[in-house]
C-alpha cells in the first residue's frame, strides 16, 4: 500500500475508538517506506508523532486485554505480530503476579488457622485451671462462691465478646453486606465473548446483545474496550 500522511492521521483518529482497530496489510513496511521518503522534512517529524500516538493507543488497549483474558490466552483481533509478542508476555506477568497472590493468601490462612488453633488449645487449658481452682475453693463460705461464680461469669462473657472466630466471622458478614450494596451497571455486549476473567477472578462468557448487570469498575473497563455499551 501506498502511506500519505493523511491517511496516517486518519487510522489515528480511528484508533481513538474503543475497539482495538484493523490497520492495513504490511502496514509497518509502509510506514518505513514513507518515513525513509520524507526523511529530514516537516512531514516526517509530524507524521513520526503520528505514528507514536497510534501506538501508545493501541499499547494501551493490548494490555488492559491481556488484564481481562490472562487465563484463557484468548488472542484479540486485529493484533499484529509484534503486539501479539507484547499481549502474551503481558498474559504470562500477570498469571504470575496472579500465582504469587494465591500463594501468599494461602499462607497467610495457614498461619491464621494455626494462630486460631493455639489459641483454642490455650483457652482449653484456662478451662481446665479455673475448674480445678473452683474446685479448690469449695471450702469457702457462700458469699465467696457467689461473688467467685458472678466474677467467672464475666470473665467468659468478656472471652466470647474477643474470640477471634466471632470477630472473623463479623467482619465476613459486614464485608458480604457491602458488597452486595456495591453499586452495578447494566450494559449490553455488542459481540460473543467466549470467555472473559472478571476483576474477582472469575470466567464468564457472554452473548451478542445480552443484557448483564456488572459492578460499576468491570462495566466501565468493558465498554471502554468496545465489548459492551450502557443501557439507557
Amino acid at each position: 500500500m501506498i502511506l500519505t500522511y493523511e491517511k496516517i492521521r486518519e487510522l489515528k483518529q480511528l484508533e481513538k475508538q474503543d475497539k482495538l482497530q484493523e490497520l492495513p496489510e504490511n502496514f509497518s513496511t509502509a510506514v518505513a517506506e514513507y518515513i525513509d521518503l520524507k526523511k529530514g522534512s516537516d512531514e516526517e517529524v509530524s507524521a513520526n508523532n503520528l505514528i507514536k500516538g497510534l501506538y501508545a493507543l493501541r499499547k494501551k488497549k493490548i494490555i488492559n486485554l491481556a488484564c481481562l483474558f490472562y487465563k484463557t490466552h484468548k488472542i484479540p483481533d486485529n493484533i499484529n505480530d509484534i503486539e501479539k509478542e507484547l499481549y502474551v508476555n503481558m498474559m504470562e506477568v500477570i498469571k504470575k503476579y496472579h500465582n504469587s497472590f494465591d500463594e501468599l493468601f494461602k499462607n497467610s490462612s495457614e498461619i491464621e488457622e494455626e494462630t486460631l488453633k493455639k489459641e483454642n488449645l490455650t483457652s482449653g487449658e484456662n478451662k481446665i485451671n479455673l475448674k480445678q481452682n473452683n474446685s479448690e475453693s469449695n471450702e469457702d463460705n457462700s458469699n465467696s462462691r457467689e461473688n467467685e461464680d458472678k466474677q467467672e461469669l464475666q470473665n467468659n462473657t468478656h472471652k466470647d465478646e474477643l474470640d477471634p472466630s466471632l470477630v472473623k466471622k463479623e467482619i465476613r458478614e459486614n464485608l458480604f453486606e457491602n458488597n452486595s450494596q456495591k453499586d452495578k451497571l447494566t450494559v449490553v455486549f455488542l459481540s460473543d465473548i467466549p470467555e472473559i476473567v472478571t476483576p474477582t477472578g472469575e470466567i464468564y462468557s457472554f452473548k451478542e446483545e445480552e443484557e448483564k448487570e456488572l459492578d460499576t469498575d468491570f462495566a466501565i473497563q468493558l465498554k471502554e474496550l468496545g465489548f459492551c455499551r450502557f443501557k439507557q
